[in-house]
């Protein structure tokens, strides 16, 4: 599977090697997050503001059947939770959205 090629990057790749040592299976998470990094790099997001707004276009914006979008989200979704525990970020930008 292609690397992570994103501003995430390092973030992804130590985010799955936690979930890995938790004992989850990382196939299906590796590729919901590479659908994410691969978003990011096509609209050229090299840092900054990732907010609410930013998802709220990126799920209009992803060509896929609605459920493997809601899929991707919860796994981004998890990742920021991650980030936020680890001090990376100070808020996770879908505490907006409704579960």
């Amino acid at each position: 599977m292609k690397r992570f090629e994103s501003f995430l990057a390092p973030l992804m790749e130590e985010f799955l090697t936690y979930r890995e040592s938790q004992g989850y299976v990382l196939k299906n998470y590796k590729a919901k997050l590479q659908r994410f990094d691969d978003y990011l790099v096509e609209n050229g997001k090299d840092s900054g503001l990732l907010d609410s707004a930013f998802f709220l276009e990126m799920r209009t914006n992803l060509k896929m059947e609605p459920v493997s979008v809601n899929i991707t989200l919860s796994a981004v979704r998890n990742f920021f939770q991650f980030l936020v525990r680890r001090g990376y970020y100070q808020s996770n930008p879908f505490e907006m959205f409704h579960q």
